[in-house]
């Protein structure tokens, strides 16, 4: 996966918030086509994710669930 800017480190709050989204993500067909294909700022708004934080996501070259969990995993 080819590297991105990444933005600053996430605070606690929104660690919190993106893992909630992945776990629904992981849980519901429906959210992660919607977070994995559309990178729908809907979904984003729902989980309280902040403008810079889903700008990052949508920049994200990730083509899987999976690919995006590590991303937020490995950013610090």
């Amino acid at each position: 996966m080819e590297q991105i800017t990444r933005t600053r480190p996430f605070t606690r709050t929104e660690r919190a918030n993106l893992d909630r989204m992945l776990g629904q993500a992981l849980a519901d067909s429906h959210t992660a086509h919607l977070l994995v294909v559309e990178r729908s700022p809907a979904l984003f708004d729902e989980f309280d994710v902040p403008a810079h934080i889903q700008g990052w996501l949508s920049r994200l070259p990730a083509r899987t669930l999976k690919e995006i969990a590590q991303a937020i995993t490995y950013h610090p």
